[in-house]
C-alpha cells in the first residue's frame, strides 16, 4: 500500500522537487500503519530523506526521523528517539 508513494517521494527528492505535503502524509501514516509488504529499501531511502527535508525545523526532523526508525518494518530502532536523553547522561 505504501510502496508507490514511497517510490514517488524518493524520485521527487532525487530531482529536488519539494513534496512536503506528501512527505508529511507519509510520515503520519507510516508511523502508525501496518508495514507488511513495504519495500524496505524504499523505506530506508525515505527515512534518510527526512533528515535533509526543508519542510521541518531541526527538532521536528529528529522526531520524525526517530519515529520512522522506531517503526521500521524489519529493524525497529529506538536509538534516534533516545539520543536526546542519553546525550546529557
Amino acid at each position: 500500500m505504501f510502496n508507490e508513494p514511497l517510490v514517488t517521494c524518493n524520485a521527487a527528492a532525487k530531482l529536488h522537487i519539494s513534496l512536503s505535503n506528501a512527505q508529511k502524509w507519509l510520515i503520519g501514516n507510516l508511523t502508525v500503519a501496518d508495514k507488511t509488504g513495504v519495500d524496505v529499501e524504499s523505506y530506508d531511502k525515505f527515512v534518510a530523506g527526512v533528515k535533509s527535508s526543508k519542510a521541518y525545523n531541526e527538532v521536528q526532523k529528529v522526531v520524525n526521523h526517530g519515529y520512522l526508525k522506531l517503526m521500521h518494518p524489519t529493524r525497529p530502532n529506538p536509538g534516534r528517539l533516545l539520543d536526546p536523553f542519553l546525550d546529557p547522561a
